[in-house]
């Protein structure tokens, strides 16, 4: 009788962590973005240049307006496997700030910043929601590993399935602003001068 019990708490244990690790988040929705850059139009404005989400489930829906490997082009999703979702869950959790993952603020003197922005909101299973804005230089050996992951996902992989057209929700444009405005440390993007690319 008493292994019985040992056996079945042993049972509830596991099932409880399953459960836990299934439901790290609910929705993450990412968007590689840019502000007052050569690449924008208007002043202030943001503009997204790939909007993507994930569910629990590892279903992965993109947005990608400058697509070249289709078809499908530019809108479709793709299935994450069991051990991406692990990957993302090891980063991504409730245990942790989002901004925990900066380990720098600055960049290195004479170094110049060209690429986008990186914007990341989730929705825990709790409700809580978390986001950071960021870039690549700036973040962990184990946020760049799941970012490379993702970017892997996002712009290369193969087995995609065209989604109907959809527009990028309006309160997560908002949200990616106001990010932007609190994160002091982003620096300006811009290109090296010319006698540096020269080199």
């Amino acid at each position: 009788m008493k292994s019985f019990v040992v056996f079945f708490l042993v049972l509830l244990f596991t099932s409880t962590q399953l459960q836990t690790q299934k439901s790290v988040f609910q929705k993450i929705e990412y968007a590689s973005f840019d502000v007052n850059s050569y690449r924008t139009t208007k002043k202030d404005s943001v503009f997204v240049g790939l909007y993507c989400t994930i569910n629990s489930n590892g279903l992965v829906t993109v947005y990608n307006p400058e697509d070249v490997n289709g078809p499908p082009y530019k809108y479709y999703s793709l299935q994450l496997s069991g051990y991406e979702l692990e990957k993302i869950a090891s980063v991504i959790n409730s245990q942790k700030s989002l901004t925990s993952n900066l380990v720098e603020k600055k960049l290195k003197e004479n170094q110049f910043y060209a690429g986008s922005y990186d914007y990341y909101r989730v929705v825990y299973s709790d409700g809580t929601i978390d986001s950071v804005c960021l870039i690549i230089p700036f973040v962990s050996k184990s946020f760049k590993e799941m970012d490379d992951l993702l970017d892997n996902v996002f712009y290369v992989r193969k087995n995609r399935t065209g989604v109907n057209p959809f527009n990028i929700p309006n309160d997560f444009l908002q949200s990616i602003k106001d990010c932007y405005l609190k994160s002091e440390y982003l620096p300006e993007i811009k290109s090296p001068p010319s006698f540096m690319r020269n080199n």
